[in-house]
């Protein structure tokens, strides 16, 4: 969103990103959520070109998420999912404006997260 603080610093990110993009839904709805319709459709748009890819959730991944969000209380949904695909995919770098959780937050072998944003 143009009003953000981080929007000018997203899209100079966005823009120069050589690395493949992964999120999951969860984390979508929330941006979706702040987004107009236009950028909202870009969004979208992304997704479906493939420059941001949807890591898919599964049933047996709830069990994890439970853990995650037991151990770090202040995380929501989307910053478990998060942290669970970082775990599956073996990916420690991340890229977010929520500095201070995924500062504290570690995937279940002990390593931390290095934001490149």
């Amino acid at each position: 969103v143009k009003r953000d603080a981080h929007h000018s610093q997203a899209l100079v990110f966005a823009t120069k990103c050589e690395s493949r993009m992964i999120s999951s839904w969860p984390v979508v709805g929330e941006v979706a959520h702040f987004l107009d319709d236009k950028q909202r459709t870009n969004l979208y748009r992304m997704i479906e070109d493939g420059f941001l890819h949807i890591e898919e959730l599964k049933n047996s991944d709830a069990t994890r998420l439970i853990e995650i969000t037991r151990k770090y209380p202040r995380a929501d949904l989307a910053d478990a999912t998060l942290v669970l695909l970082a775990e599956r995919l073996d990916i420690t770098q991340i890229a977010t404006t929520d500095k201070t959780d995924f500062a504290a937050y570690r995937t279940k072998t002990g390593k931390h997260f290095t934001n490149r944003f």
